[in-house]
């Protein structure tokens, strides 16, 4: 199996494809400024510290943008919809670490799993590896200032599907 077909069996398809699969269908899809968002509903919690705690992670990012910095977050948005409900934004093509854990074949690793998506060698795991070390780091530094962001953790915990 080529590392694109494995990246297709882990993922599925990607949100674009399935973005233009839906609004073929959809009877609004050749209306101007038509889309769709991939969201879960949250529910249970104090939705508004999520909101909060994005907005200080798009405010990171703007800094380190700012100061060309090799660090990057990934930023999503949080709608609450009471104090105790909101939609979030579903991070295209990602899995969580669990997801991707339950797809893999007995007894393999993560690392296997980063190697079958990126080969060793390649100039895409360079690329993927930094990118992950640069995001990591820009969590961590998140963490660190803010010490038990829930959110930072999960977003260590995100492997995203394309290195660049």
């Amino acid at each position: 199996m080529t590392s694109e077909e494995y990246i297709k069996f882990v993922y599925g398809d990607n949100l674009d494809d399935v973005r233009r699969r839906i609004q073929r269908i959809s009877p609004f899809g050749s209306q101007q400024g038509w889309n769709c968002h991939a969201v879960i509903v949250k529910s249970g919690d104090d939705c508004r510290q999520e909101l909060l705690a994005m907005q200080l992670i798009e405010a990171f990012q703007r800094v380190f943008d700012v100061e060309s910095l090799p660090l990057w977050l990934q930023p999503y948005k949080v709608l609450p919809t009471s104090s105790q409900t909101a939609l979030i934004e579903l991070l295209p093509d990602t899995l969580s670490v669990h997801s991707i854990k339950r797809s893999l074949p007995s007894g393999s690793s993560l690392a296997d799993h980063f190697f079958r998506m990126f080969p060793k060698g390649t100039q895409t795991c360079e690329a993927a590896q930094r990118s992950f070390a640069q995001s990591l780091a820009g969590v961590q530094l998140w963490f660190v200032i803010f010490c038990k962001s829930r959110i930072a953790t999960m977003q260590t915990l995100c492997l995203i599907r394309r290195a660049i």
